[in-house]
């Protein structure tokens, strides 16, 4: 409960002074022309799917990620986007609003015709993917590596788990999970 609170407060930290730093754009006159990005680090889980903390899945309350992108030069609607995106957009359309040639090399694809409002749809799909969460900064936690990849296309969500043994269980190259997102938005129901 304490930790659910501690996020609460840290999330109303984070409103109030996303709020903070647009005002003082405001109040030195250069809103207009400032490109303003705030994106969080991915989601964790408060008991959605009987889960606490991150973990190696590919739940929607764990890859959804907070995004603010504003600038209003460029947009002229406030609002929310439903547009499938990620975080690997975010060069290519900065590249794209400075007119600057977005190099072959650049992974992703630019998305100000989300932001203009000329479109709702960036990308017809995401691939992610999971291998180890492995972090050398606690020696003493034992972690196994855990391989996933997923993508997110037309509405569903595919989901593979690699081959590993992990955590007691083993994986045969034959986990598989799909979602259909549009009926089954809390991914409770894997058709496959």
């Amino acid at each position: 409960r304490q930790e659910l609170d501690d996020a609460y407060e840290v999330m109303s930290n984070v409103d109030s002074n996303v709020g903070r730093t647009l005002k003082a754009l405001d109040d030195v006159g250069v809103r207009n022309n400032t490109i303003v990005i705030y994106m969080s680090d991915n989601g964790i889980f408060y008991g959605e799917h009987q889960l606490i903390r991150k973990g190696p899945t590919f739940y929607e309350e764990q890859l959804k990620v907070p995004f603010i992108f504003s600038y209003p030069a460029m947009t002229s609607a406030k609002g929310k986007s439903n547009a499938l995106l990620s975080s690997i957009d975010i060069l290519p359309t900065l590249l794209d609003i400075l007119e600057i040639p977005i190099p072959i090399d650049v992974q992703g694809q630019s998305f100000t015709n989300i932001l203009k409002g000329t479109d709702t749809e960036a990308r017809k799909s995401a691939f992610f993917e999971f291998f180890d969460n492995q972090i050398t900064a606690f020696p003493d936690i034992i972690w196994n590596p855990y391989p996933m990849r997923g993508v997110v296309k037309d509405g569903y969500k595919w989901v593979w788990h690699l081959a590993t043994v992990a955590n007691g269980m083993s994986y045969d190259n034959k986990n598989h999970e799909l979602y259909n997102l549009k009926n089954d938005p809390f991914e409770m129901n894997n058709i496959l």
